[in-house]
């Protein structure tokens, strides 16, 4: 069955829930925000509502629709992780890896989750309502085990994008994580676990990274497949001032014949220039806003 949305609410319920929202609540929640609410607290109308209020004033105090990470606006090499490519059911994939990202704070990491995840929102196409997320772990350090940013993650999806997450893929994980997942792994939700795969990065050894594309072939087809090895290849070669930085101010500008495009898939830069104006922040278009 198809990852996709799945019509599992009915018309009734939907009815029966927005006539429960205030009107400035009802006029910026969708049919398919609500279907999500529902499906999320198992069909629980009354239950749904409260949640899905909740969120849409989180929403209007975080400012969540002009959201831009103002951490990347100053210095581009604060985060990695951005939208990569579209799987085989259409589904936004945001990739990261720790080696790239300086900046560690909790607070400006939130930032920049929130407006990846608004991105990989804005770029799904119609009737796609979940995202995946590869985290490279290359680079993982004892400054990457503060486990606040992890239970960021666990409490801003859980409490305000439910239904979201399609899956979570962790690639290349060393044994100085299992110390941080053992903090989390309490705090994760059974449906959540069942979403996470890990995968060796085994690219430099004998099997030349075929266990890494195993992993990933049910849900990404193979250009996608191709950018994630030459991307998690590519950042295990970067070092100290010299590391790359993110940038895709300028999704017209080709990168030169045969070299590897960080920014993303070839048919994901087409889709992003071709709809620019959903871009916002450090990576929004010249001269597009």
């Amino acid at each position: 069955m198809s990852p996709k949305a799945q019509g599992d609410v009915s018309e009734e319920q939907v009815t029966e829930l927005r006539a429960l929202l205030p009107p400035e609540h009802s006029t910026t929640a969708s049919d398919s925000d609500i279907r999500r609410f529902i499906r999320a607290q198992k069909g629980d109308v009354s239950s749904a509502a409260k949640r899905l209020i909740h969120t849409s004033e989180w929403r209007k105090k975080e400012g969540v629709e002009s959201i831009v990470c103002k951490a990347c606006i100053q210095n581009p090499r604060s985060h990695y992780m951005h939208v990569a490519g579209l799987d085989l059911f259409q589904r936004p994939v945001i990739y990261s890896v720790f080696n790239l990202a300086e900046d560690k704070a909790p607070e400006t990491n939130r930032l920049h989750m929130i407006h990846q995840f608004e991105t990989a929102v804005r770029l799904m196409p119609e009737g796609v309502e979940k995202w995946v997320w590869v985290m490279d772990f290359h680079g993982f350090g004892f400054a990457d085990c503060n486990p606040k940013i992890g239970k960021i993650f666990l409490d801003i999806t859980a409490s305000h994008y439910p239904e979201r997450l399609g899956a979570i893929i962790v690639a290349g994980a060393p044994g100085l994580f299992n110390g941080m997942w053992s903090v989390l792994r309490p705090l994760v939700d059974d449906v959540t676990k069942q979403k996470i795969r890990f995968l060796p990065y085994d690219v430099d050894s004998k099997s030349k990274g075929q266990q890494l594309r195993d992993g990933m072939k049910d849900i990404f087809g193979e250009e996608l497949i191709d950018w994630m090895v030459a991307e998690m290849a590519d950042n295990r070669r970067q070092k100290g001032s010299m590391k790359k930085a993110y940038s895709c101010t300028d999704l017209d500008s080709p990168m030169p014949h045969g070299q590897h495009d960080h920014r993303g898939t070839a048919s994901l830069l087409r889709m992003m220039s071709a709809n620019a104006h959903l871009l916002t922040g450090h990576q929004a278009q010249t001269g597009s806003g």
